[in-house]
């Protein structure tokens, strides 16, 4: 039960910095772009989002609640 006390209660601090990356990857014989949001310190995966369109403004617009963009 490790797992569900970390999943009930998270207590991830994070940095306020983030980093970006971005993947192209075939989804559906398309290909799109894979971001990810990652705390520059801690390394904790924010968030993800895949998009047709290859622009960070794109992703940002869709992810501002997330701390340090």
């Amino acid at each position: 039960m490790l797992v569900k006390e970390f999943v009930d209660n998270p207590k991830v601090r994070l940095s306020g910095k983030s980093h970006v990356d971005e993947t192209m990857i075939k989804c559906d014989g398309e290909y799109k772009q894979f971001w990810e949001i990652i705390d520059a310190n801690t390394k904790f995966l924010i968030a993800i989002h895949i998009s047709g369109e290859k622009t960070i403004e794109v992703v940002i617009k869709r992810c501002r609640c997330f701390a340090g963009l």
